[in-house]
C-alpha cells in the first residue's frame, strides 16, 4: 500500500516523498466503528528522547484523512514544553517556525512545534490571543474562566478552566480587574503590561481612565503580588504609553470611577493576580477551545455547539496518563484530507486511549512542524490548507536538552519505497546520536549492502533494483552502527506522469521535470532516471538524461517527452512573455471599490492572519445576500478610476487565486473591449464557488477581442434564492496570461 506526500522546497519545486507499506512493515489497523474510518496507513519514528512521531491516512465514508500524532513523554528527563509568542507581544503574529527560529537563537533545542490559540484577525490588533497564555509565569493575557492547558514546575500538565482573581488595592479599598491585556470592553477594568504591544500604547478610545502605574518590573507575573506608584492619571484619553517598568489600568464605566476617586498621583497602590487552587502554581498555560475529551469519553458540551459538525483541518492537545499528545488533521484538500468535525477529532482521540483533550486553532492554521531524523532544523510534517505556513499568535514546542554524542543511529531516505526493476537511485544518509541529534557523517566510510539479492548497490548508495523481483533491504553500515530501508522491486508499470505537466518559461532558461509512475493498482512506484528516454517536439530547447530542461533563446511551442518502453508522458512547454501581474495588493492602498446589487457589502485590504496567498496582503471582498431573499445579488470589487487597468496587448485569460468560502455561489468580472463593449470573465460557473482555501481560477480572453482591454470589476454574484448567505471572499494575485500554462496549488 502506497502513500504519497508532497513537499516543495524554498525554491517552489516540488518534492516527491514515496512512503510505501510491506508487508515487512508492522502497522496496527484499527478500524472506528463509531465513525467508520479505518487506518490505510501508519507509520511511526522517534525524533526525541521519549518523543515519537506518527504519521496516518485514515478511509472512511466521510472521505479521506491525513492525521499526524506526537507522542511526548513528559517525565522524559530531556524533555520539555515551551509555549511561544509571536514578535514576543500579545499583539503578534509569526509562523510556527519563526517561533521556534526564536528559541533556537536563545539556546533552545526545538524538536516539534504546533500552532496553540484562537486570536484576533483584525489588523490593528492582530494575533491577540483569544484565552490565557503563560509564559514563564509571566502574563502575556488572561481571562477568568477560560480554557487552558497548563504545564507546572514539576511536569504535571492538566486542561482545565480556573477562576482568576485580579484586584488593584489603595488602602482599604480595591476593584475588581477584568483581565489582562485584553480588549477593554464598557463597563470593565483591564491591566495593560509592557507585552501587550510593540508600539507600547494601550490602543484603547478616550471613554474612559487610564492610570499609569510605576512598578519597577518588565511585567506582570501570577502568584506575584506588585507595589506601585501612580504617575499619571489621563480622564477621557486613551491609547497611554505603557511604561517599560510599569503597567496602564484601563477602565471605563463604573470602574473608571473607582480610579478617579481613590488613585491619586504619587500614591500607592497594590496588583495582585490569583488563579484558584492549583492553577495558581502554574509556571506555562496556553488557551484554546472547545473541550474535546472528558475522563476518556467525547466532551457531553460538543453536542450543545452548532460548530460541531463543520469538517475544517483541525489541531487539539491531548492527555493519556504521563503523556501528551498534539494532534493535527489536514482538510479542505480533496482527495488527499478532507478534514474532520470536532466530534470526529473527538472520536479519533477518545480511540487512541486519550484521556483529556481540547482544540485548538485550526482551519489554515493547523501547522505541524518536526525534526527530521537527522536534521538540525524544523520541516513542515502537515500540509496546511493555504499550501503554506500561516502567520499565528502562539505555538507550542517541544523541546530537547539532551547532550550531543557519538553516532547511534543511521537513517536512510527514503524510508520505504517501490521501485521498478532496473531503475538507480540514490538514497540520502544522515547520523544521529543515542538522543536523536544530527550527527555529521563521513559518507566515504559508508559501507552499503543489499539483502536478499534483488538488486545491487555501489559503494557510492546508487541502487540498481535488479530482476529478481520482491522485498529486500538496503543497508548502510559504520562501524556498529547500521541504517536500512525497505525496498520492494516490481515490473508492474502501466502509466507514466510528468510533473509539470505544463510549463510557460523564458527564453534561456531552465526547468527541471520529474517522472512518477503508476502500477495496474494505481500505486505509485520510483523510475530511475536511467530508464527513461527524454527527447524534444518542437524548437524549443534541449533536454539532458536526468529530464533537465534548457529553453531556447526564442519564444516557441513544443513539448519535453518522458517515454519507457510503449508508456509516453509529455509536458507542454511555452517560450515567450510570462504572466504580467495587474495586482497584487502589496501596495500602501486598496485600488478597488465596492458596489453591490441588491445586496450589502465591502472591500478591504487584508493582512495575515486573514488569508493571504502570497506576500503581505490580500483583498477581502464582503458579501451579504440575506438582505434579498429573491432576484440576483452581486457583491463588486471595482477597479478605481484613478488605476485604471488597461492591456494593451492581448491576454488569453485573466487569472486570479481565489479564497473560497464553499458557499456555492458564482464569481465573475468584466472588462471593456477596444469597441467600448462590456466583456463577462467567468471564473467560475454558477454554483462552482463550492471549495474552501485557496485555489487559482481563470478566465479566457477571446483571440478575436478588439484592443486595448480594460478590467472594470470582478464581483460573486448569486441567482439562486436558496443560496442567499453572507460571507468573505480574498482575492490575490490577479494576473494577465499570455500563454497557456497549469498553474495549480501545487505548482
Amino acid at each position: 500500500m502506497i502513500g504519497l506526500k508532497i513537499r516543495k522546497n524554498n525554491k517552489g519545486i516540488l518534492l516527491l516523498m514515496l512512503i510505501v507499506v510491506f508487508s515487512f512493515i508492522s502497522i496496527d489497523f484499527k478500524v472506528f466503528s463509531a465513525l467508520g474510518f479505518e487506518y490505510v496507513l501508519r507509520e511511526e519514528i522517534s525524533i526525541a528522547p521519549g518523543v515519537i512521531h506518527t504519521s496516518a491516512k485514515l478511509k472512511g465514508k466521510a472521505g479521506v484523512e491525513a492525521i499526524n500524532f506526537l507522542e511526548v513523554d513528559i517525565e522524559n528527563p530531556y524533555i520539555s514544553l515551551q509555549p511561544t509568542k509571536g514578535k514576543g507581544f500579545t499583539i503578534g503574529l509569526e509562523t510556527v517556525r519563526e517561533q521556534a527560529r526564536a528559541l533556537q537563537r536563545r539556546g533552545y533545542t526545538p524538536v516539534a512545534s504546533f500552532n496553540m490559540d484562537f486570536y484576533n484577525t483584525d489588523p490593528n490588533y492582530g494575533g491577540l490571543p483569544s484565552g490565557t497564555l503563560i509564559i514563564n509565569r509571566e502574563i502575556i493575557s488572561v481571562v477568568s474562566d477560560a480554557l487552558i492547558f497548563g504545564i507546572f514546575p514539576s511536569g504535571e500538565v492538566d486542561i482545565g478552566t480556573p477562576r482568576m482573581e485580579c484586584q488593584i488595592s489603595a488602602g482599604r479599598t480595591s476593584i475588581q480587574i477584568n483581565s489582562v491585556n485584553k480588549l477593554r470592553g464598557t463597563g470593565q477594568a483591564v491591566i495593560y503590561t509592557p507585552r501587550f504591544s510593540s508600539t507600547m500604547t494601550t490602543k484603547t478610545n478616550d471613554n474612559g481612565v487610564e492610570v499609569i502605574i510605576y512598578t519597577g518590573e518588565n511585567g506582570l507575573y501570577l502568584n506575584k503580588e506588585v507595589v506601585g506608584i501612580v504617575k499619571e492619571i489621563r480622564n477621557g484619553k486613551g491609547n497611554s504609553t505603557i511604561p517599560a517598568d510599569g503597567i496602564v489600568v484601563s477602565a471605563s464605566g463604573g470602574p473608571s470611577s473607582w480610579l478617579l476617586k481613590n488613585l491619586k498621583v504619587g500614591s500607592e497602590c497594590t496588583i495582585d493576580l490569583q488563579l484558584e487552587s492549583k492553577w495558581n502554581d502554574l509556571c506555562q498555560a496556553v488557551g484554546g477551545g472547545p473541550m474535546l475529551v472528558e475522563r476518556g469519553r467525547i466532551s457531553p458540551l460538543l453536542g450543545t455547539r452548532s460548530d460541531s459538525n463543520a469538517r475544517h483541518p483541525r489541531t487539539a492537545i491531548g492527555i493519556k496518563g504521563n503523556k501528551v499528545y498534539f494532534i493535527t488533521v489536514d482538510g479542505r484538500q480533496p482527495n488527499y484530507s478532507d478534514g474532520v468535525t470536532l466530534s470526529e477529532l473527538a472520536q479519533i482521540l477518545v480511540d487512541e486511549g486519550i484521556e483529556k483533550a481540547m482544540n485548538v486553532d485550526g482551519g489554515g492554521s493547523t501547522t505541524f512542524a518536526v525534526r527530521y531524523p537527522g536534521d538540525e532544523f524544523l520541516s513542515i510534517a502537515n500540509s496546511p490548507s493555504d499550501f503554506r505556513e500561516r502567520s499565528i499568535s502562539s505555538a507550542m514546542h517541544v523541546i530537547s536538552t539532551a547532550p550531543g554524542g557519538e553516532l547511534t543511529y543511521i537513517t536512510l531516505s527514503p524510508t520505504t519505497i517501490q521501485v521498478l526493476a532496473g531503475s538507480e537511485m540514490s538514497f540520502d544518509v544522515k547520523g544521529q546520536d543515542q538522543y536523536y541529534n544530527k550527527v555529521p557523517l563521513d559518507k566515504s566510510l559508508i559501507e552499503w549492502d543489499i539483502e536478499p539479492l534483488i538488486g545491487s548497490i555501489s559503494s557510492k548508495g546508487v541502487m540498481t533494483a535488479g530482476d529478481n523481483l520482491g522485498e529486500g533491504w538496503v543497508y548502510a553500515r559504520i562501524g556498529e552502527v547500521t541504517g536500512k530501508a525497505g525496498i520492494k522491486v516490481i515490473d508492474d508499470l502501466t502509466d507514466l506522469k510528468i510533473r509539470p505537466t505544463s510549463i510557460t518559461i523564458n527564453p534561456r532558461d531552465k526547468e527541471v521535470f520529474y517522472i512518477e509512475g503508476l502500477t495496474s493498482n494505481g500505486e505509485y512506484v520510483y523510475i530511475g532516471s536511467n530508464l527513461v528516454q527524454w527527447s524534444i517536439k518542437g524548437d524549443i530547447g534541449i533536454v539532458s538524461h536526468k529530464g533537465e530542461f534548457s529553453s531556447s533563446d526564442k519564444k516557441g511551442e513544443g513539448y519535453v517527452i518522458a517515454s519507457l518502453g510503449d508508456l509516453e508522458a509529455e509536458s507542454r512547454i511555452l517560450i515567450g512573455k510570462p504572466p504580467v501581474i495587474i495586482d497584487d495588493f502589496e501596495g500602501e492602498y486598496l485600488n478597488w471599490t465596492n458596489k453591490t446589487a441588491r445586496a450589502r457589502g465591502g472591500v478591504d485590504l487584508a493582512s495575515r492572519p486573514r488569508p493571504v496567498w502570497r506576500g503581505t496582503h490580500s483583498a477581502e471582498l464582503y458579501y451579504d445576500f440575506t438582505i434579498t431573499p429573491s432576484g440576483t445579488t452581486a457583491s463588486y470589487m471595482v477597479s478605481s478610476s484613478k488605476s485604471r487597468i488597461i492591456l494593451e496587448e492581448r491576454p488569453i485569460a485573466i487569472g486570479l487565486w481565489l479564497y473560497g468560502d464553499g458557499a456555492g455561489h458564482w464569481f465573475r468580472g468584466d472588462y471593456r473591449d477596444g469597441n467600448g463593449t462590456m466583456r463577462k470573465l467567468d471564473f467560475t460557473g454558477s454554483g462552482g464557488l463550492n471549495w474552501q482555501g485557496w485555489r487559482y481560477v481563470e478566465a479566457s480572453i477571446p483571440p478575436d477581442v478588439p484592443l486595448p482591454i480594460e478590467i472594470i470589476q470582478i464581483y460573486v454574484v448569486e441567482t439562486d434564492n436558496t443560496r442567499k448567505n453572507m460571507g468573505y471572499l480574498y482575492i490575490d494575485d490577479i494576473v494577465a496570461i499570455f500563454s497557456r500554462a497549469t498553474i495549480s496549488s501545487l505548482d
